[in-house]
C-alpha cells in the first residue's frame, strides 16, 4: 500500500513537471500554450 502510493506519488508530479515544462518552452517559443493534451 505505501510502495503503491509513492508510486503514484511520484507519478504525479512528474506529469505535473511535464505540463510546467511543456508550458514553458511554448512560452518561449512564443506559440500558443494548449489548455488540454497535455
Amino acid at each position: 500500500m505505501n510502495r503503491m502510493m509513492k508510486y503514484h506519488m511520484s507519478g504525479y508530479i512528474g506529469i505535473q513537471i511535464c505540463r510546467i515544462t511543456h508550458a514553458t518552452i511554448f512560452y518561449i517559443l512564443g506559440l500558443p500554450i494548449p489548455s488540454s493534451g497535455l
